[in-house]
């Protein structure tokens, strides 16, 4: 295998709008749930915010707030999904000899919106962010339910890798995974950087 340039400025390049899509579409929907249920809300760069009152001293409150912290991530994992079908459906399995179509890298990218948790539990465990960060929809999540509180970032986690695998070794073309894995690795730091720290505060204070 070798690095193709024009294949790895493309998909590095993919790479950084899918990080920056996916976010979006993650905190959209925590939007939607807050929405639904009549939350004044509004959609940050890196967060949702809206107005909750005491949710310790309303049970009633503290389920609507459980199923606005779902809303993100279950958002992300059906357009994971939803990019994963499409990829089957699509009937592109690889072939030494042939490339993916543009079409097909878009679903590729959808699938791939499940390494945000991937992302999540692997900034945790090199200690960028310690203690164990509530702010997390997983970690909190989980302390809503009373359940461990890395229970549901280790699990999501687990399926993102599997997504990741799926694509890599049944779609992935072999000469093209070399090119695909390193962009991934850089781009999708880049648009992690690119958007939280740069962008997105000046487009989504």
């Amino acid at each position: 295998m070798k690095i193709r340039i024009k294949l790895f400025a493309f998909l590095f390049l993919g790479f950084i709008v899918a990080t920056i899509i996916g976010t979006i579409s993650h905190e959209f929907g925590h939007y939607l749930v807050a929405k639904y249920w009549g939350f004044k809300s509004q959609i940050h760069y890196g967060y949702t915010s809206w107005s909750t009152g005491n949710v310790f001293e309303n049970p009633y409150h503290i389920r609507h707030i459980l199923s606005i912290a779902l809303g993100g991530p279950v958002s992300t994992m059906l357009t994971s999904m939803v990019g994963l079908v499409f990829i089957f459906i699509s009937g592109s399995k690889h072939k030494d000899d042939l490339s993916l179509s543009f079409l097909q890298w878009i679903y590729i990218f959808l699938a791939l919106f499940s390494l945000r948790f991937c992302a999540n539990l692997f900034i945790w465990l090199v200690g960028i962010t310690r203690p164990i960060p509530s702010e997390i929809d997983e970690i909190r999540i989980a302390m809503y339910l009373g359940w461990p509180h890395l229970i549901l970032m280790i699990l999501t986690a687990c399926i993102g890798v599997c997504i990741l695998a799926i694509v890599f070794f049944k779609f992935i073309p072999r000469r093209q995974r070399l090119s695909f894995l390193l962009a991934g690795i850089v781009g999708g730091p880049a648009g992690f950087v690119l958007w939280l720290k740069w962008l997105g505060p000046l487009i989504l204070p």
